[in-house]
C-alpha cells in the first residue's frame, strides 16, 4: 500500500462536495464568504493602500519625526533641570557660608567680649592692690 503526497487543495480546486470553495461557502450560508471582498469595499481604501512600500516609509517616517521630538523635549526639560538644580545649589551654598560667617562674627564677639571683660577685671584688681 503506497501513499503518494498531495499538494494542499487551492481555492480554485473542488472540494469533497465538488463545489468550489467560495461557492461552497455561499452555498451553505446563503452569502459570500467573510473574506470575500466587494469592489465597493476596495473603493472605500486609500488610493495608496496597495503601496506598501509607501505607506511603510510613511509610518516609519512619523515615528522618526516622533522620537526626534522626544529627544529634544528630554534634552530641553534636561537641561532646565540642571540649570534649576545649580541655581539652587549656589542659593543654599551662599546661605550656608553667610549663616557660617554669621556665627564665625558671633564667636569672636563673645571671645572679643570675654578678653575685654578679663582686662578690666584685672585692671580693676591691680587698682585695688595699687591703693
Amino acid at each position: 500500500m503506497t501513499e503518494t503526497l498531495r499538494a494542499p487543495p487551492q481555492d480554485n480546486e473542488l472540494l469533497g462536495d465538488h463545489l468550489p470553495r467560495a461557492s461552497a461557502h455561499k452555498v451553505r450560508y446563503g452569502k459570500s464568504s467573510p473574506s470575500h471582498t466587494t469592489q465597493s469595499q476596495l473603493d472605500r481604501l486609500s488610493p495608496d493602500f496597495a503601496n506598501v512600500q509607501e505607506r511603510a516609509e510613511k509610518i516609519a517616517e512619523k515615528a522618526v519625526q516622533s522620537a526626534d521630538l522626544s529627544i529634544k523635549r528630554a534634552q530641553v526639560i534636561g537641561g532646565l533641570a540642571g540649570a534649576a538644580l545649580t541655581v539652587a545649589l549656589a542659593a543654599f551654598t551662599l546661605y550656608w557660608t553667610s549663616l557660617s560667617k554669621v556665627d564665625l562674627l558671633n564667636q569672636n564677639e563673645s571671645a572679643l567680649e570675654k578678653r575685654i571683660d578679663d582686662k578690666f577685671d584685672n585692671n580693676e584688681r591691680i587698682l585695688l592692690l595699687e591703693q
